[in-house]
């Protein structure tokens, strides 16, 4: 695994080197200030930018300036009391390094948390364009690429809540039970569906989830901007809450064109240099980010681990803990949050209209937790799709049956839960119908299967 993870960052040194930076900070400051930068340049159009380690700069400008590259070696932190926005291709961050887009651990690590103030908005978009895949090869490029350490956070809001009574069609207001107070006029919701209504041509499940602006709130009673098209209401002989999600976040991660190379989020640290986690990215907004295409064949034009929030072999078992938390995660070709070869908890996200899985344990020693999650409106491949695992529109994906699952809601997927146990077998050996001799008797602690002379992980429920 660390072999694996030096090799990522040497990927990084190939990407961006220091010298072919054409903007460097040599001191400490805001980015808008030209005493920050070496020979007074702030970074304009097309800028290379280096932030050097020992330099820290805070980003304070709202700009549609279209940046290349900006590398962190130092510390790069958003203002928390200022509109921002950063239009970039890709944002490299080497090992030792820090990138606080608002803090859980406070300010450089110390104190209460100090989120992205309610009523600012930070604003990173990746831009479009092709990928020179002579200067990179593996397509890393378009999106966050961290080998440091990452500690985002947004304003609080709460994922979803409960609808009273459910709502029928024509409505433009529903009542819901639970805290409203950080919900705001100006949000997006989705009202989740609650009937099963098929499939297209192409084997792509329709549903009824609604996606409404709210235009005013009155208590616990939400109204919004067009009338309701269909009921989402308890079906009949069933037990179950209706609900309402909110995809609004005033951190927000977004793609310049959906339609042409889309950005990605790619997390690689495991060392805990302050607070508690690894990695935090708490309260943010994921608008169509993610590139690998489930609807295609997974190739050198379509790589695996593209995704919206993709921790990034930063290990299990000991290896330290990442926190994602709170996060809005909505469009997009393939998984929505993925864990691979790490230790982490997933709570409280929502995650919708996605392709293949929602929130998936990629490789089989994934650990942590993943509780009170709302995953809805997972697409499966189209028919006929190279898409390999977790292509089939499943909510909650698993390789891993260590990670603790608790309260987490499936909704308008073809699969609720899966498990996969996906491994690559030698089918010229089996023993009493296991695929493969994976275990002798004496290395087992304790055995499942007692009466099997050899034990496969997938069989044992």
């Amino acid at each position: 695994m660390d072999t694996t993870m030096h090799e990522h960052a040497s990927m990084i040194d190939d990407l961006f080197m220091p010298h072919m930076a054409t903007h460097k900070a040599i001191n400490d400051g805001d980015w808008s200030d030209p005493s920050t930068w070496e020979g007074g340049k702030v970074p304009d159009a097309g800028a290379d930018v280096y932030i050097p380690a020992g330099v820290s700069v805070t980003y304070d400008v709202y700009s549609n300036v279209e940046l290349d590259f900006v590398r962190v070696d130092g510390t790069l932190t958003w203002d928390r009391e200022a509109d921002t926005k950063m239009m970039v291709d890709t944002i490299l961050t080497a090992e030792g390094s820090d990138l606080e887009i608002g803090s859980m651990h406070g300010a450089g690590g110390t104190g209460d948390a100090t989120p992205i103030e309610a009523g600012y908005t930070a604003e990173i978009v990746f831009v479009d364009g092709q990928i020179d895949a002579s200067h990179d090869p593996e397509l890393l490029t378009r999106g966050l690429v961290a080998w440091g350490h990452v500690d985002i956070m947004g304003a609080e809001k709460e994922p979803y809540l409960s609808i009273e009574g459910g709502a029928t069609a024509g409505s433009k207001s529903i009542t819901v039970s639970g805290d409203l107070t950080n919900w705001e006029i100006g949000d997006t919701i989705v009202l989740i569906g609650t009937e099963y209504v098929g499939e297209d041509a192409n084997g792509v499940l329709k549903t009824q989830d609604e996606e409404r602006t709210i235009v005013a709130i009155d208590g616990d009673k939400i109204i919004f901007d067009k009338a309701l098209s269909y009921d989402h209401t308890t079906p009949a002989g069933y037990d179950v809450d209706t609900y309402v999600a909110n995809s609004s976040r005033n951190v927000v991660f977004s793609s310049e064109n959906p339609e042409g190379v889309r950005g990605h989020m790619m997390l690689m640290n495991n060392e805990v240099d302050h607070g508690d986690f690894a990695n935090s990215v708490i309260n943010a907004e994921f608008d169509e980010m993610g590139r690998t295409d489930k609807n295609e064949a997974e190739d050198a034009g379509n790589p695996i681990g593209r995704y919206p929030i993709h921790l990034h072999m930063t290990g299990s078992g000991d290896s330290a803990m990442s926190m994602i938390s709170g996060n809005a995660v909505s469009g997009g070709p393939g998984w929505g949050i993925v864990q691979h070869d790490s230790n982490a908890m997933i709570m409280d996200n929502f995650v919708h209209d996605v392709t293949g899985a929602g929130i998936v344990s990629e490789l089989g020693n994934e650990q942590g937790a993943w509780v009170r999650n709302l995953v809805s409106n997972v697409y499966g491949a189209e028919d006929g799709a190279d898409s390999g695992s977790g292509a089939e529109g499943i909510a909650y994906e698993n390789q891993s049956r260590v990670i603790i699952q608790q309260d987490n809601i499936a909704a308008n997927s073809k699969i609720g839960w899966n498990w996969e146990g996906d491994e690559i077998f030698d089918e010229g050996s089996t023993v009493d119908g296991i695929h493969r001799k994976m275990f002798e008797r004496y290395e087992i602690q304790y055995d499942p299967s007692p009466f099997d002379e050899a034990i496969d992980h997938e069989e044992p429920a």
